[in-house]
């Protein structure tokens, strides 16, 4: 919705000048920036309701607060709203109510300062749905939404990758403490509520919301229709993606079901993977006709937009990624950035909540999550890339999240990794658009319902099998509907990987310290995934693009700041 940016500490006017400038696109409505003695906070708005005369960032009380996001409790009666007020300045208020024990529901990310002790406190929810990165010094700590920000400050000399939490990119898909791929950045933790003062810093965990199924059907759907419409609240028109997967037509029929009529669908159309939709009526949407009245908007992807949109979705992410959906990404957000739209819905959660990945149902071979990580071509790769300290060191972060269940230890790395790297792609590709991004699956107690069942209750073929139950009497498409994963395919990705601009950047000289990537064993890879399968090809073109992101963000980051 916005994005926030400061420094508690030695002030440099310079530096908060260049966040402001370079977050313009996720706040373009209306800027501002508090200045106390060792205080900057500054916030761009993207303004979606309420009143509009609000002074940025938000005056609390006495306070000064930096906000981005959204609350959701404005069904439940939690809290309300005079309608001539601001809506941020009443979820700020409602945020500062709780109690240490409790956890507001939606997503956020918060800098508060107190000028009675002259502290700030630094919020995220729960899931790290919206962003917030620091960097730390001796004499300050620098905050932002945007991790490319800090690409771009004065002074800063140069920015070293951190080995360890790159390899966790590399394997589990992000990194799993609450480290960032580069040196000296590291995030607030999902959840995190962290107070810091002139005395020192302090900090404590949102706790997790202890809940208590009855009759789990009943109790799931409702939850889905309760976030569905608790996302989709206002007067202004509510953007869906849709792929024709289940996560997508779920939402479509329960904003059918609740009457939505001011909708707009998305959806980025590919033949040879069956993703995307054309047309409204595949969806069989029923028991309601709100659906008729809505537009769909699509876009086929071609060669030539897919390797521009690959350049400028990695130069916005400025993160090593393993996501060759990003320019796909990229090019759902233009579209949806060029129908007028504000606010878009998305699936994202549901696949790593629910098990809905091909791999979550297939896997047969041990029961270990070094081998379930690290198996095939690709693991042989990693293992070959990074140092075997490295290597060792990681796989116990990973052992670190096992349980007796194997995969229940999974699924808490796949929150914690990939689940966090889609995320951090649905804010950034969107607000660089400035276009909020809202995942209905991580609300109204969703994340819970689902934690307390097994892999076996989830997984079986075709995945997510809960949902298909729960659904299949009101949508019968979706007992058989095939996961649409939402990536490009390997023709087309073969076609982009010899793409004259791109083969130059992957076989750019980038001296990373630590990290084997010589020019042999990448066109050893680039051999590899031209004679494999498909499945060896689809892995092997995640390791050639984190190949390319990773040297794409080193590059970006050290040019930007000479």
């Amino acid at each position: 919705m916005c994005s926030i940016y400061g420094i508690y500490g030695a002030q440099d006017a310079s530096l908060v000048e260049v966040m402001q400038h370079d977050t313009i696109g996720r706040g373009p409505d209306s800027q501002g920036v508090f200045r106390g003695q060792n205080v900057s906070i500054g916030m761009n708005r993207l303004h979606l309701w309420g009143s509009t005369q609000s002074e940025v960032p938000f005056r609390t009380g006495e306070g000064v607060s930096g906000y981005n996001g959204e609350i959701y409790g404005k069904l439940t009666g939690e809290f309300e709203f005079d309608v001539n007020t601001d809506g941020g300045v009443g979820e700020l208020e409602y945020l500062g109510g709780l109690q240490p024990d409790e956890c507001a529901e939606g997503m956020f990310a918060v800098v508060s300062f107190d000028p009675e002790d002259q502290s700030i406190e630094l919020q995220r929810d729960r899931f790290g749905i919206k962003p917030l990165f620091v960097n730390a010094s001796d004499d300050a700590l620098v905050f932002c939404s945007c991790i490319r920000s800090f690409f771009r400050t004065p002074g800063t000399g140069q920015i070293d990758l951190n080995i360890d939490a790159l390899f966790d990119v590399f394997t589990y898909g992000y990194s799993l403490r609450d480290q960032t791929a580069f040196e000296h950045i590291t995030e607030v933790a999902p959840g995190e509520v962290r107070k810091v003062s002139q005395v020192g810093t302090s900090s404590r965990m949102s706790l997790t919301p202890q809940v208590e199924v009855g009759n789990l059907h009943d109790d799931l759907r409702s939850a889905i229709r309760r976030s569905v419409e608790s996302c989709c609240l206002g007067e202004y028109k509510i953007g869906l993606a849709v792929s024709g997967g289940v996560d997508s037509t779920i939402i479509a029929h329960e904003l059918n079901q609740l009457g939505v009529t001011n909708v707009s669908t998305f959806s980025v159309v590919l033949s040879e993977t069956e993703d995307g939709i054309q047309d409204l009526s595949q969806l069989q949407l029923q028991g309601g006709d709100a659906w008729k009245g809505w537009d769909h908007h699509y876009v086929e992807i071609t060669k030539d937009a897919f390797v521009a949109h690959t350049l400028s979705s990695i130069k916005s992410f400025a993160y090593p990624t393993d996501m060759h959906s990003l320019p796909l990404y990229s090019a759902l957000a233009k579209l949806v950035a060029d129908a007028g739209l504000r606010v878009l819905l998305t699936g994202e959660g549901a696949d790593e909540l629910f098990y809905g990945y091909e791999k979550y149902g297939k896997y047969q071979g041990p029961t270990h999550i070094s081998d379930y990580y690290l198996d095939g071509l690709k693991g042989a790769y990693i293992r070959r890339i990074f140092p075997d300290g490295t290597v060792n060191a990681g796989l116990q972060r990973g052992a670190g999240f096992a349980t007796d269940d194997f995969w229940g230890g999974i699924r808490s790395i796949e929150i914690a990794g990939r689940l966090r790297k889609l995320l951090l792609r649905t804010d950034v590709i969107l607000m660089d658009q400035s276009i909020e991004g809202r995942v209905p699956f991580l609300h109204a107690g969703i994340p819970d319902i689902a934690m307390t069942l097994n892999h076996a209750q989830l997984a079986a073929h075709p995945g997510k099998r809960i949902l298909r139950e729960i659904y299949a009497p009101e949508i019968p498409s979706l007992s058989d509907t095939r996961k649409k994963r939402f990536k490009a395919p390997e023709r087309l990705f073969g076609d982009v990987f010899d793409d004259p601009q791109i083969k130059e950047r992957v076989f750019r000289p980038v001296h990373i310290p630590w990290l084997n990537l010589s020019d042999d064993l990448i066109n050893e890879i680039y051999t590899a995934y031209s004679a494999g399968d498909t499945s060896v090809q689809s892995d092997l073109s995640e390791l050639l693009f984190l190949i390319l992101t990773t040297k794409e963000a080193v590059r970006e980051a050290n040019e930007a700041i000479q």
